[in-house]
């Protein structure tokens, strides 16, 4: 996972708790097996959903 990625997770859990952590990993999971498939190959490498809550 890259630098940037851990830190908004980890800023994440301090401001959301593990709630938004778990919504976050379930779309990331969910795009990485979905994408692929819709689009009939790995065109779309590496995204990263980021889910912060509002202020």
């Amino acid at each position: 996972m890259p630098r940037e990625a851990r830190a908004a997770a980890a800023t994440a859990a301090r401001a959301g708790g593990p709630n938004i952590v778990k919504v976050q990993s379930a779309v990331n999971a969910s795009l990485a097996r979905d994408l692929p498939q819709t689009l009939g190959g790995d065109f779309l490498t590496g995204l990263r959903f980021t889910l912060v809550p509002a202020r």
